[in-house]
């Protein structure tokens, strides 16, 4: 029997189960570095099958091993927090916590795994060890980090790691992936202008802040979105203004914010000269003083060409599957990105066919048939990888 047939046939038996699994995480939603129920429960569901777990890697983390045989060790990701959004849903599995809710489908990507490994433990036999790594904080940015620090990956070494996640604009059953990079890094730029301030009955004894605010936000805008291009795209948007503490006072002080994502190093040394240069000008052409620095969020998330082509390669044959090519990166970034520095690595989306929403929508719901889908891709990944 193909390994899609044995993965089908086990889902297909047990997916009730593994249904009511993703309901119930779904109404316990924990943010970032908060996870310690949903944790807890992975932790105890891996061990009653019989995995080795460990817990407590980089705050909330936790890594679960599978031996087997001689082959390369595979790992792979899920993220586990939620968002902090007020649900709207009123279907029976909808959050039970106000203000928090799994509006980006980690539910649904603890499942796939929980899933997978459960489907993996019946095998009499398998390539090589696989490590299930449960990540905290992807939403901020900070889970792989943490993890990375506490040294996850010289604890539990891998050769390569797979990651995924949910994609509603595509048709369910389509696995969307490229070469290359397929998510955006992503950079913010916080900005300070500064003055004297003054009397707003006398705005001509003072530098009129306003209008450098306005042309630094103009040239900006204008001059970085020009770095895009039709194979690597740029995304760049002001986020926040902050300024000003009464009616009849010129600010001395406003402050932006703007998000910056990008597909190549080039791109953001470009824009750093070119923020540089505008920072300059205006200064001097309106006497205020602008500050401005860079904060890295996510770097960007690069597919290994090796690993990619097999992740494709365990696709053909697989019925109800359609393999589609990501031509450019995304302007959304994921920090597994920090992973695929330190691993060689593939990153894949899974179609959910719901084009009237959004991840991190206040309507939003993991489609519970990609749980028919996700674990036979990964199956097949891993009972390949020793051919």
């Amino acid at each position: 029997m193909k390994n899609a047939d044995i993965s089908r046939k086990f889902l297909e038996k047990n997916i009730d189960r593994f249904i009511s699994i993703r309901h119930k995480l779904h109404m316990s939603p924990e943010l970032a570095f908060e996870e310690k129920q949903t944790s807890a429960f992975i932790s105890n569901y891996l061990n009653d099958i019989g995995l080795k777990v460990s817990t407590g890697i980089g705050g909330t983390g936790l890594v679960a091993t599978l031996s087997g045989g001689n082959a390369p060790t595979i790992g792979l990701r899920a993220d586990m927090d939620a968002l902090p959004i007020r649900e709207k849903n009123n279907f029976s599995h909808a959050s039970h916590v106000d203000g928090k809710m799994h509006a980006c489908g980690h539910d649904g990507h603890i499942t796939i795994l929980l899933a997978l490994a459960e489907l993996l433990v019946r095998e009499k036999s398998r390539p090589g060890d696989v490590h299930f790594y449960f990540q905290p904080a992807e939403e901020i940015g900070s889970g792989a980090q943490s993890m990375l620090e506490d040294n996850v990956l010289k604890r539990f070494p891998c050769d390569k790691m797979i990651g995924f996640h949910n994609w509603p604009q595509l048709p369910l059953g389509v696995i969307s992936v490229r070469h290359g990079v397929q998510m955006s890094a992503f950079q913010s730029l916080e900005v300070d202008l500064l003055c004297g301030g003054g009397h707003a009955a006398m705005p001509e004894n003072c530098p009129d802040i306003f209008s450098a605010m306005s042309d630094f936000l103009n040239h900006t805008s204008s001059s970085l979105k020009e770095l895009t291009s039709e194979n690597a795209p740029v995304s760049f948007s002001f986020t926040r203004v902050r300024g000003g503490t009464a009616i009849n006072l010129i600010p001395t002080k406003i402050s932006l914010e703007a998000s910056f994502r990008y597909s190549s190093s080039d791109q953001f040394s470009i824009a750093a000269e070119i923020v540089n240069k505008i920072q300059s000008k205006i200064s001097l052409s309106h006497s205020v003083n602008i500050e401005s620095r860079w904060i890295e969020r996510f770097s960007p998330l690069t597919n290994d060409e090796a690993v990619t082509s097999r992740l494709i390669n365990s696709l053909s044959g697989v019925s109800n599957l359609i393999y589609k090519e990501t031509k450019i990166p995304s302007m959304v970034s994921d920090d597994f990105g920090y992973f695929a520095e330190q691993i060689p690595s593939c990153y894949f989306w899974i179609g959910s066919g719901q084009k009237d929403t959004n991840l991190h929508a206040d309507n939003f719901d993991f489609n519970d048939e990609i749980l028919k889908i996700a674990p036979v891709v990964l199956h097949n990944f891993v009972m390949s990888s020793g051919s």
